[in-house]
């Protein structure tokens, strides 16, 4: 039976996913996103290089998001199969679609970031389009080209309620930040004086809480992108979840 992709479906899927492996994808978010930390520990310094900084930042964490969606394709799939999987078989799928998901996600990180640099609009069309290219690569075993070419079939007609359901993820994840930044303020102590803005401190409570929020955004993100893939799957191909499960037997 075909279903026609519907956010407020995929939405509800994945909250469903997610609290339904709290522990175990949490677990796998936060590992996944451990540069992160490191990099928000290192004060930033209030200089021209800030904005490089900001960028290597944001490369960092696309390219930690999306390794993570590589790793929790499976357990997305198995959870909506009513079978919760482990960190351990996560990360063994993971590591043996290793290389074409870290070719989609550098080569898409890459497409994107240039496309938000450069315009903003090219880089939000290039991630509607590779929405799906990670789980692709993943349960269809295809190589990076193929799965940026597969993502873009699947994605084709359906990239304005996608991104209907990327700007519902964002939303939900800054209400959940927002209180939390305004109970435990900015993860830096910044000075202002005649040469500029000095960072003179860090507030280690703010930085973890900032990196643990970052992992469970990353985390949602990466089950949404699974979920919208079984359902594209089901609406344009009519193949059910116990068929895209198959390749994992």
């Amino acid at each position: 039976m075909r279903n026609k992709f519907a956010v407020g479906d995929a939405l509800g899927s994945s909250f469903s996913v997610l609290f339904g492996n709290f522990l175990p994808f949490m677990a796998l978010g936060l590992l996944f996103t451990l540069p992160n930390l490191f990099f928000m520990m290192s004060p930033p310094a209030m200089d021209s290089q800030s904005a490089m900084r900001a960028l290597l930042g944001l490369g960092i964490s696309t390219g930690c998001s999306l390794l993570l969606s590589g790793a929790l394709v499976y357990g997305v799939i198995s959870s909506l199969r009513g079978k919760p999987a482990s960190v351990s078989q996560c990360i063994s799928v993971g590591v043996s679609k290793l290389l074409p998901v870290l070719g989609c996600a550098v080569v898409t990180g890459i497409g994107i970031g240039l496309g938000l640099i450069l315009l903003i609009i090219p880089g939000i069309i290039l991630m509607l389009m590779w929405y799906v290219a990670i789980p692709c690569a993943v349960i269809e075993g295809t190589g990076v080209g193929e799965s940026m070419s597969r993502s873009q079939f699947l994605t084709s007609g359906k990239r304005a309620s996608i991104f209907g359901l990327v700007i519902l993820l964002g939303l939900i994840s800054f209400l959940i930040a927002m209180p939390v930044t305004v109970m435990l303020g900015s993860p830096y102590d910044i000075s202002f004086g005649e040469s500029g803005a000095v960072v003179v401190g860090t507030n280690m409570s703010a930085i973890l809480a900032n990196y643990f929020l970052g992992a469970f955004g990353a985390v949602l993100g990466a089950c949404a992108s699974a979920v919208t893939y079984t359902c594209l799957r089901n609406e344009k191909e009519g193949v059910d979840i116990d068929e895209i499960a198959s390749v994992f037997s």
